[in-house]
């Protein structure tokens, strides 16, 4: 009983599809990398677990710092909003975005940079509209 063969075109489509699907699955979580970070940051600190958010700062800025400490009441996290900014291409490549943490019971937004995993880089107080365009 002779095997039967697949056509060389199905063998080669099939293949390619096999190597787009795995391409395009990294590229996903690449893209939505600083995303998730961002929101498992303020899960953290919703949690009261500061601990393992300062981890997730390298290096800790002073004013991340402040930031940390000043905010203790849990409560006050709970209305935390985060605002996701526009990338340009540079920053899809290298794996960040600048996010603004909206405190509205504390009068001020925070600004991160969350690269790969980890939250830092410019920080400070920042006079934004979070109204728009906020995510709980």
């Amino acid at each position: 009983m002779c095997p039967m063969k697949l056509p060389r075109w199905l063998v080669i489509a099939m293949l390619t599809t096999s190597v787009l699907s795995v391409l395009a699955a990294a590229g996903w979580c690449w893209v939505t990398w600083p995303e998730r970070t961002a929101r498992e940051f303020l899960d953290l600190m919703r949690e009261n677990r500061r601990d393992d958010a300062k981890a997730m700062m390298v290096p800790i800025h002073r004013r991340h710092k402040i930031m940390l400490d000043s905010m203790t009441e849990l409560w006050a996290w709970h209305d935390v909003r985060i605002r996701f900014m526009p990338r340009d291409i540079s920053d899809v490549v290298r794996g960040r975005q600048t996010i603004y943490l909206c405190c509205p019971a504390y009068r001020h937004d925070y600004e991160f940079i969350v690269t790969r995993g980890r939250v830092g880089g410019r920080a400070g107080w920042v006079e934004i509209d979070c109204q728009e365009k906020s995510e709980p």
